[in-house]
């Protein structure tokens, strides 16, 4: 019955575990009239063992269980850790077991004997399972492309940066700038670009502030006006070759 799938899936494999061998026998004509590959296995520490090895690939989990058992529940977990579609039966009802297998993972919790309503829409079961996990990866995969081509088209402007920033020279004595322009001295690349910044700052606003260079700072101070005293007009006053305002204002709150 191979049309029963609707060519929308090629087969599916399915691991019944049942302790009784006559209900399984049953079950089996069952699911075979239904073109399911089937595997039958008593207990569930066989199951375990089975698939813990790999040699069978499982679709399908049908787990008959007669009340709440540490094997079975193992059992759950492991199929469920393979992505195993897992199916609990019982001979009774048990509300706590019901909600034990389907809060650790079951697809449904059925009373027995399986009805063939139930086991002839397997194959679906099966086939939503495999489309999303299809689509599950495929998203992932669109994900990674994406995040790799954000990454590949960001511009790695920092070390850029890191190379070409180079400290400006300090204010000689005279008030001139040394021969030569800017110093070599290449900044590490290993450093934050807010410190590389920070240093350049410095250095810019940093001066040694000779006996001779006071002096003519203290010489325009007295010559302005107490409302007019600011770092601009001293600055401009000074008329030295590369000093800065800042500087100026630094050394008038000494």
């Amino acid at each position: 019955m191979a049309a029963s799938f609707y060519g929308m899936i090629e087969e599916v494999r399915v691991m019944l575990v049942d302790y009784e061998r006559e209900s399984a026998f049953k079950m089996v004509d069952l699911l075979k009239s239904y073109d399911y590959k089937v595997v039958t296995v008593h207990t569930a520490s066989a199951a375990m063992s089975m698939l813990s090895k790999g040699k069978k690939k499982i679709d399908v989990m049908i787990i008959s269980v007669r009340s709440p058992n540490l094997h079975s529940f193992q059992l759950l977990e492991q199929s469920v850790a393979l992505d195993i579609i897992s199916l609990f039966v019982c001979d009774e009802h048990y509300e706590l077991l019901t909600k034990k297998a389907l809060d650790e993972g079951a697809f449904l919790y059925l009373k027995k004997p399986l009805g063939a309503e139930i086991v002839k829409y397997l194959w679906q079961f099966v086939l939503t399972n495999k489309t999303q996990r299809k689509k599950v990866r495929d998203g992932s995969n669109e994900e990674n492309r994406e995040q790799g081509e954000e990454k590949n088209n960001v511009p790695n402007n920092t070390e850029e940066q890191s190379n070409n920033i180079e400290a400006e020279n300090n204010v000689t004595l005279s008030g001139k700038r040394k021969r030569g322009g800017k110093s070599t001295k290449k900044i590490n690349k290993g450093e934050n670009q807010n410190s590389v910044i920070n240093k350049v700052v410095r250095q810019k606003d940093c001066i040694k502030w000779t006996e001779d260079l006071h002096a003519k700072f203290v010489e325009v101070v007295q010559q302005l006006d107490d409302g007019s005293c600011f770092p601009k007009k001293i600055l401009e006053g000074m008329n030295v070759l590369g000093l800065t305002k800042m500087q100026v204002a630094s050394h008038l709150r000494i």
